[in-house]
């Protein structure tokens, strides 16, 4: 959040006190309901939802509500306090788990669904928000990392199969390694290993009998990697274009050809 709108939000506090002072002379029991979140950063979006609306009914009860309706998810500590018990303004010990009545801020957001109290949160140290804010993307970068290690694990994996399955010159195999491989190269972005796994399609069908598909494949990765200026690509493509027209193992009917159906299957799904 920037510091303008911290700014903004510590005005309106400012402003709360002020109201909370004349509100207090005029009713000298009225409830009111402090929450303190288990998140910095939620608390200071709520709270600034709440000022941006300039404390309008149809908003700010609608913040109450849902702080309310989610307090399981939320709510770190709630505490019912009466003005008439007050001197001063129920707030939130830093260095307790417990909301007491020593200093802090604590913000209006609107009234209670059910009972019409006066509902107020208590806003976090600069402290707590940073080291929340800190840790929400600190999780996010961990998950990220532990997403890409699994991928990467599974692509090497994939490979190894994959290869393994080619030397044997099994298409079926060789083309559910492929697609599985390319879907997991795309989820992580891996350009280099989605052409590989275009050109292992390719391959399939070269060896399923089917050359002119096959070199369709292949012109279309050559005309790719040219585009991008990848030569070893490129060398890749030209390597299975001459054995697609040279190559008597794998003309139809050779020895490194078969007839499998899942492939035929696979083609007619894709057409």
């Amino acid at each position: 959040m920037e510091r303008s709108k911290l700014h903004a939000v510590a005005a309106g506090v400012h402003a709360e006190e002020l109201s909370r002072a004349e509100d207090h002379s005029r009713c000298a029991s009225t409830t009111r309901r402090v929450y303190r979140l288990r998140d910095a950063c939620t608390a200071l979006q709520l709270s600034l939802l709440a000022y941006t609306y300039g404390r309008c009914s149809a908003h700010s009860i609608s913040v109450a509500v849902y702080v309310e309706a989610c307090a399981s998810d939320l709510v770190k500590d709630a505490r019912v306090v009466e003005d008439s018990a007050l001197s001063s303004s129920p707030t939130c010990d830093p260095s307790s788990d417990a909301i007491t009545t020593l200093p802090a801020s604590w913000l209006y957001i609107g009234l209670g669904a059910v009972d019409a109290a006066r509902v107020y949160i208590v806003l976090p140290t600069y402290a707590d928000y940073f080291f929340d804010h800190t840790m929400h993307w600190a999780r996010i970068a961990y998950s990220e990392m532990a997403r890409q290690c699994v991928s990467y694990g599974l692509i090497a994996k994939l490979q190894t199969i994959g290869g393994g399955w080619a030397s044997l010159h099994r298409a079926d195999k060789s083309l559910i390694c492929a697609l599985q491989l390319h879907a997991v190269a795309q989820a992580v972005s891996n350009e280099e290993v989605v052409h590989k796994c275009r050109l292992f399609i390719g391959w399939a069908h070269l060896w399923n009998c089917n050359p002119a598909k096959a070199l369709e494949v292949f012109h279309a990765e050559l005309t790719a990697a040219r585009r991008r200026g990848h030569t070893a690509h490129e060398r890749r493509c030209l390597h299975a274009i001459v054995n697609a027209e040279q190559n008597p193992r794998l003309a139809p009917g050779g020895m490194h050809t078969g007839h499998y159906p899942l492939v035929d299957a696979w083609r007619g799904a894709r057409a």
